[in-house]
């Protein structure tokens, strides 16, 4: 999957790539290394939780607040591109051609943060890409039922007006923009 990331950095249709994750920040070394031995371009940042071991309200805020934070990732990473300050010249853009695609797994809340996104910015979200689950994909690993979801299941995921900007892959190779 890197090189197909990578491969749309390099012809230029995407300009950055920001990976937005509800694992804990002690996994970065593990993650970024992931990421780089994956070849997955390096272009944006790695977005993870802060997670206190011995806190019993972080605990319990960990455990149940994954939707919250990454949809205040998401939009803490488009606020900060929709009003960009270069700090060197002091000088505002305004990126009016912002574009956003957002790449997830259906296995994980994923549609619905998706969703919501694009019902808060319907003129950036261009393209929702889920990937989903079968035996064919990995055919030396059974897959759960559970993990498998129909295109009926996902279409009861989005809203009406957002199910049009979606997508989705099964395998790396059916990975496509």
């Amino acid at each position: 999957m890197g090189f197909k990331y990578a491969s749309l950095v390099a012809t230029q249709l995407v300009d950055h790539i920001y990976y937005v994750s509800s694992s804990p920040w002690q996994l970065f070394p593990s993650l970024s290394h992931f990421l780089e031995t994956r070849q997955f371009p390096q272009t944006g940042n790695l977005s993870l939780r802060k997670l206190v071991a011995n806190e019993v309200y972080t605990l319990y805020h960990f455990a149940t607040n994954s939707f919250e934070y990454k949809i205040e990732t998401i939009q803490r990473i488009i606020q900060k591109h929709l009003n960009y300050t270069c700090t060197n010249t002091n000088t505002s853009f305004s990126f009016e051609n912002l574009e956003v695609i957002l790449v997830g797994d259906a296995g994980e809340k994923d549609p619905e943060i998706y969703n919501q996104i694009a019902i808060m910015y319907p003129n950036l979200v261009k393209k929702i890409i889920i990937r989903t689950l079968d035996d064919n994909c990995c055919p030396l690993i059974s897959i759960p039922n559970w993990l498998k979801i129909g295109e009926k299941s996902l279409i009861s995921r989005f809203s009406p007006t957002v199910y049009p900007l979606v997508s989705t892959y099964t395998c790396g190779a059916d990975f496509s923009i």
